[in-house]
């Protein structure tokens, strides 16, 4: 498995997402994606900078939940999340000062 894709599936268990969800989020097909975890493809330059940009987004969802858990279960939900937030638009409340573990 190369660099990127190590990083990609690390990033989905950091997350609890399930690949599944992520290919349908990122529309590719889940077939290739369970490959490239596997050893058996490698992403394009511009494929792998693409869905690293969208891990990013994804962390950034996740922090700005935090200190609550956020699911990724819900591909279309975690699109229209994704939508609002490129769009300044954040759907979770600030505390105030919470260390992370």
């Amino acid at each position: 498995m190369g660099v990127h894709e190590n990083k990609i599936q690390e990033s989905l268990k950091e997350l609890r997402m399930d690949a599944v969800d992520f290919a349908l989020l990122a529309k590719i097909n889940r077939t290739i994606l369970s490959a490239a975890f596997r050893g058996r493809h490698n992403f394009s330059g511009p494929e792998s900078l693409r869905l690293l940009d969208l891990i990013d987004e994804l962390k950034a969802l996740a922090d700005d939940a935090f200190p609550f858990h956020l699911s990724f279960k819900d591909p279309a939900h975690i699109e229209r999340l994704l939508d609002m937030r490129k769009e300044g638009i954040r759907v979770f409340c600030q505390f105030g000062p919470i260390e992370k573990e």
